[in-house]
């Protein structure tokens, strides 16, 4: 969601797998690649999901040099929605990316109408 009424803003259903983390990650990709074509500079994401914060800050850089291995040498869950995020992060022109977590159903109107957008890209 890019903020309340803003065009840019739609819920689309996921890409083949259909959980919460592969949702999370695919809404951020699309994301990304909506502020790429509209030749925005910046972005901060706010997201419910730690899962994905950590994927990207901590975890990524690791398990691309590791051929998609966890650290227990175990293959990464969602690294296909993984892959497309990266690259999307990393194509031209450059977006500075930044992450913010917020707490998930508490009232706070961004993700409460982000959540209502998902549930719309969910019924399509």
């Amino acid at each position: 969601m890019v903020g309340k009424g803003h065009n840019l803003n739609r819920g689309e259903p996921c890409h083949d797998r259909q959980t919460n983390n592969a949702a999370e990650i695919q809404a951020v990709t699309e994301a990304i690649k909506l502020a790429k074509n509209n030749d925005m500079k910046a972005i901060l994401i706010h997201t419910d999901s730690n899962f994905l914060i950590d994927c990207v800050t901590k975890w990524m850089k690791n398990w691309k040099k590791n051929g998609w291995k966890t650290a227990k040498n175990e293959p990464v869950k969602n690294r296909e929605e993984l892959e497309a995020l990266d690259r999307a992060s990393q194509m031209a022109p450059p977006l500075k990316i930044k992450y913010k977590h917020v707490k998930g159903h508490s009232g706070i109107a961004g993700n409460e109408e982000a959540d209502q957008l998902a549930v719309m890209g969910a019924k399509k």
